[in-house]
């Protein structure tokens, strides 16, 4: 069976090494001024802790590193983080001398980065997962018991942000306050500003959804389909045709032309109706004009043409040819 590796797994497990191998653990200061020495992992901790830390760590990297169940990612990056957890608060037992207050231990780079991938590994199993709410609202409550459970333990008592915390615990609990009171002030800022926008986009579409000239398309194009019908069905006009075909005399090749013309003048009417009907619903007043201005156009060469034709009839056609024209 080929083995497969996560792509995600090779970045944690490439962070893991680095922070194992590589980085500081912990950093021990005589004094919370001068600056400190930077220990490696298993210089910070006896020997049985420190290769009992690398042991967890390396197992939690396999995990990662292959394509495995997400619960087992899951288990494998608890079990890392609780290591590490307890590992530094040992580690600042371990490297603090005996009966000396003054000096400080704290976490190093290589401590922080170990928490990150290993804290990733943990998001993504659960991801993989999938839970449902319930479940996601579960995961979030064990996770804020176990820093809790692990502040009130002690085992990080002897870092140097716990010492300082224990030395001005009531100023401390005065200045969280005031960061929760601005952190929730503008939450609450942020969010009436975020109400307030959304608001008035909704108004804002709601009064431009319809505007004034939205229906012009539709009651030109239903002017122009009535007067089709009508037109259709108009016995004048079928009249007219009758009268002018009695009277309209004269050379056959002379009413060919004349057919030919009446033609010529349907099929303008049919392209401007085609014209008319290809026209948007909705269309800016100046594109109105300019689609406007070729049918003006049409109408007028219409006209000069039937008054040329008009010209070349007897005087006593022309009232028949006028009624059929008109």
């Amino acid at each position: 069976m080929r083995v497969q590796f996560d792509k995600l797994g090779i970045v944690i497990a490439l962070l893991a090494a680095y922070g194992a191998l590589w980085a500081s653990f912990a950093t021990l200061k005589p004094n919370r001024i001068v600056q400190g020495q930077a220990e490696a992992m298993l210089q910070s901790l006896p020997a049985w802790a420190g290769w009992g830390l690398i042991g967890v760590l390396v197992l939690a990297t396999a995990a990662a590193l292959f394509r495995t169940s997400p619960w087992i990612k899951l288990v494998a990056a608890v079990a890392a983080l609780a290591a590490l957890t307890l590992s530094i608060g040992y580690a600042a037992t371990f490297l603090t001398p005996a009966g000396n207050s003054y000096a400080r231990v704290s976490p190093a780079s290589g401590f922080w980065i170990l928490l990150f991938a290993f804290a990733l590994l943990a998001a993504d199993a659960i991801t993989r997962l999938d839970p449902p709410p319930g479940m996601r609202v579960l995961f979030l409550v064990l996770a804020a018991a176990a820093i809790g459970a692990l502040l009130m333990s002690g085992s990080w008592n002897g870092l140097s942000i716990m010492k300082e915390y224990s030395g001005r615990a009531d100023v401390f609990w005065v200045e969280a306050g005031k960061h929760v009171e601005l952190a929730l002030g503008s939450l609450f800022a942020a969010v009436l500003a975020g109400h307030a926008d959304a608001t008035g986009s909704v108004v804002c579409r709601a009064r431009h959804a319809r505007k004034p000239d939205d229906g012009v398309g539709d009651d030109r194009q239903q002017r122009i389909e009535k007067q089709s019908d009508k037109g259709r069905r108009s016995p004048d006009a079928a009249d007219a045709d009758r009268r002018s075909a009695r009277h309209i005399g004269g050379d056959p090749a002379e009413r060919r032309d004349q057919q030919a013309e009446k033609r010529d003048r349907r099929d303008g009417l049919d392209e401007v109706q085609r014209v008319e009907h290809a026209i948007p619903q909705r269309c800016h007043p100046m594109t109105e004009d300019a689609e406007r201005q070729p049918g003006q156009d049409r109408g007028k060469q219409r006209a000069k043409r039937q008054f040329n034709m008009l010209a070349r009839f007897d005087p006593e056609d022309i009232g028949a040819a006028g009624i059929f024209l008109h």
